[in-house]
Parts: C-alpha cells; sequence; structure tokens
C-alpha cells in the first residue's frame, strides 16, 4: 500500500494544512463562540483561537434557538452567566503572541449586547461591572477597530475610561447605546492619534467637542444630550472626507461645525425639530464649513424662516456637482432654491425627493399626475421626461432658466411631494 497521504495524518483535516494567517482569516468572519469552538477539531486547531486578530462577542449567539436546544431551555439569567463567563475567560486567555511572538495587538473588537433580554442584567451594579471589564479586557490588546453596542433604548452603560495606550492603534471606532461623559472628546483628540473614522448611534453626550486633525470619516445619528439645557456639540475636523449628520433637536442636541473643510467629498445632514430654521442663523454657519464639498444632501422637516423674496446668504460651493433634497420644506420660500442653483457654479445635478412646495387652493379633485394645462408655456419646456410609475420627474435647465424654474415649482401641482424630481443643468 501507498504511504498515507498528509491530510490522512491530520484525521482528514485538509482544511488545517493551511498557514495560520489563512486560517485566522477564514476565523475572522466567525462569531467568537464558534471561533472558539474550533478547538475540538484537532491538535492543529487546538489554540489557533488564542492567536486570533479579531474577536467578536454578540449576545445573539446566546439567545438559543432549534440548532441550540439546550441552550434555549436555560434561563436568561444562567445564559447571561455563560455569556459574561466566555466573554471574560476568551479576552483573559487571548494572547496573539502565542504561536508567532507577535505583538498583542487585535485587528478588530466587536462587543455587542444590544438584545433585549440583556439589558436588565446591564443595569444592574454587577452586570455593569461585568461589561465594563470585557470592554476593558478588549481595547487591553489595542485593536485597530472597535465596535461597542450595549443596550436597548435610552442609554444607562457609561463608557469606562480607556487608557491612552490602549487607542494608540485605534482606526476605526463605532459605539451605539453608550452614555459618553466629558473626557470623551479629550480622549479623542490625545489618546487616538491614527483615527480615521468614528460613527456615534443612539448615544448620551455629555461632552461638547471632537477635535481630531486625523479623522477623515465622521457619522452621528440619534444621539441626544445629557443635560436638560442641551449641549451645543463643536466639531473641529478639517481633514473630514465624509460626514453624516443625523440630529433630532429635541434632544437637546446641536452641532456647530467649528472650521472649513477642505477636503470634503461627500456629506449629508438631516435636522428634525418643531422650531423653524433661521438660514442666517442657523443653517449659513454650517454650510460654510461645508463650501468645498462635491456631493450634498440636506433635508429639514421645519419650515423656513427667511423673509419673502429675500435670499439666504448661502456660501460659495466651488466644486459641489450634486445637491440632494430630501424631504425638505419648500413652502415658505423658494428662494432657498434659487440660492443654492446660483451659489453652485459647477453644479450638475439636483434631487428633489418626496419635498413640499407651494400649492394654490384647490376647488376639485385631481389626479396625481402634473397637471400641465397650469404651468406656464414658457415653462412646460423645462420638462424633459414624466413618469407616472416611478413618480419621477426630469427637467433640464440653463443659468437664464431660474426665474422659470421658480415659476414652475409655484404653479399648481397636485402632490408634487410625492414626486422625486431631477435637475440637470445643461
Amino acid at each position: 500500500m501507498g504511504e498515507p497521504h498528509a491530510g490522512e495524518d491530520r484525521g482528514d483535516d485538509y482544511l488545517g494544512t493551511l498557514p495560520d494567517c489563512l486560517l485566522h482569516k477564514v476565523m475572522s468572519f466567525l462569531p467568537a463562540r464558534q471561533a472558539v469552538q474550533t478547538c475540538v477539531l484537532s491538535r492543529r486547531w487546538r489554540d489557533l483561537w488564542r492567536s486570533m486578530p479579531c474577536i467578536d462577542i454578540d449576545d445573539d449567539d446566546f439567545v438559543g434557538g432549534a440548532s441550540t436546544a439546550t441552550t434555549g431551555q436555560l434561563s436568561r439569567k444562567v445564559r447571561w452567566r455563560q455569556l459574561m463567563d466566555f466573554a471574560s475567560n476568551l479576552l483573559e486567555f487571548h494572547d496573539v503572541h502565542v504561536i508567532d511572538f507577535k505583538p498583542p495587538f487585535l485587528e478588530r473588537f466587536r462587543l455587542h449586547l444590544a438584545h433585549s433580554w440583556t439589558a436588565p442584567y446591564i443595569r444592574a451594579w454587577k452586570g455593569t461591572r461585568l461589561v465594563e471589564c470585557c470592554i476593558l479586557g478588549g481595547f487591553r490588546h489595542r485593536p485597530a477597530a472597535a465596535d461597542i453596542a450595549v443596550g436597548v433604548g435610552v442609554p444607562l452603560f457609561r463608557l469606562p475610561w480607556l487608557p491612552s495606550v490602549s487607542t494608540s492603534r485605534l482606526k476605526r471606532l463605532h459605539l451605539s447605546g453608550l452614555v459618553l461623559d466629558g473626557c470623551f472628546g479629550e480622549c479623542i483628540c490625545s489618546s487616538c492619534p491614527v483615527l480615521e473614522a468614528m460613527e456615534l448611534k443612539s448615544c448620551s453626550c455629555e461632552f461638547n467637542k471632537i477635535e481630531s486633525a486625523t479623522l477623515k470619516s465622521l457619522a452621528i445619528h440619534g444621539c441626544r444630550s445629557c443635560f436638560l439645557e442641551g449641549t451645543t456639540l463643536a466639531i473641529k475636523t478639517p481633514r473630514l472626507t465624509s460626514l453624516l449628520l443625523r440630529i433630532t433637536v429635541y434632544y437637546e442636541l446641536r452641532v456647530r461645525l467649528v472650521d472649513r473643510m477642505n477636503y470634503l467629498i461627500e456629506a449629508s445632514i438631516r435636522e428634525k425639530s418643531y422650531e423653524p430654521i433661521n438660514f442666517d442663523n442657523d443653517l449659513c454657519k454650517s454650510l460654510g464649513a461645508l463650501a468645498s464639498v462635491r456631493n450634498l444632501k440636506l433635508s429639514w422637516s421645519r419650515s423656513m424662516d427667511s423673509p419673502h423674496g429675500e435670499f439666504p446668504n448661502f456660501p460659495t460651493f466651488q466644486k459641489l456637482t450634486t445637491l440632494h433634497l430630501y424631504k425638505c420644506n419648500m413652502c415658505l420660500n423658494l428662494n432657498i432654491l434659487l440660492s443654492f442653483l446660483q451659489k453652485a457654479p459647477s453644479l450638475e445635478r439636483v434631487i428633489l425627493q418626496n419635498c413640499k412646495f407651494p400649492v394654490a387652493p384647490r376647488k376639485r379633485k385631481r389626479s396625481t399626475k402634473v397637471d400641465r394645462h397650469k404651468i406656464p408655456p414658457e415653462c412646460k419646456g423645462l420638462i424633459t421626461s414624466e413618469s407616472r410609475a416611478s413618480k419621477h420627474i426630469e427637467i433640464t435647465y440653463q443659468d437664464d432658466d431660474f426665474c422659470n424654474l421658480i415659476k414652475l415649482f409655484s404653479c399648481n401641482w397636485r402632490k408634487l411631494e410625492e414626486y422625486t424630481i431631477t435637475l440637470t443643468k445643461v
């Protein structure tokens, strides 16, 4: 008989013949619990989990289901204890240098405790301490990317203080459902020297400044202030290329862009409030920092505080090529739209999606199709195509068509806000 293959010596573990770097790449796509379970495959896999560069701990893996009937019968308290014991042991015994003597650094650390069944235990004092130990244990390995989500509903868990050495390699940071204290802004400024991307979602903010010379991508949505008097969050990130803001002023958190962002490529700002916007004092100041943006998306649900017939004092957008207005209330003054068109010499396309336009009083019910009989003859030529099925209207215009554009949008269009309107400059 011939000599046995190498795979037969390993119990037909052909995957185990791959080098550690490839096996770690495979394990990086697995949740931490499944990655650790590979240790029972063979002796080759016994210690690989201790050197995997990515750790993903998720409470969904401890919910139970059809595939884990025994776990599904356990009480929530037992499952919580299993989750915390697993996370603590994994982070305590994980050591990247056990095989190749590389520094004990992680490429990615993810901790998601956002399932509803874990919320009561996180709120308890002992549970809070356990979660803090898990977060600090993950950052002890100085991850290059961190994704932390804790709790549901109103944020109650406070992010623990992170030593500067634990964030020295951090390039990407995603935080969700956390209370961020007043030192968080200072940590970003002084303890994250290579941070490039940050996302804050549904967090309560006690800090009032985000300042970073390296940050390139920033997303803030659904965050709130911890104080009744509100918080103004100043953003000073001169090298930013991507900005996303989803702000609800009802939560008393306002954002102020301090300096002009000369490298900005895309920006999206969506604001909800019951108070009117003062363009000269509020939005214009923020838009001044975005004057170099190429793609801009704006959305506001409240009315405009701009005197009729006057133009907002917008900055000049020299590089702006695409403007997207989504669910904007244009009823009070269409000069706002005209100001954008006049202040962007490189503008190629404007998209008006589900915006509200002034509508004249109606005496009888009409169809949802644009009523061309109400459109002045000089404006009909601007409409190049119209689709009732997709509710899309395309309009082409030239520099001398501004007056006709305003007249066109002022016509008695029935339910015009249900259409997506694309303006293309020719």
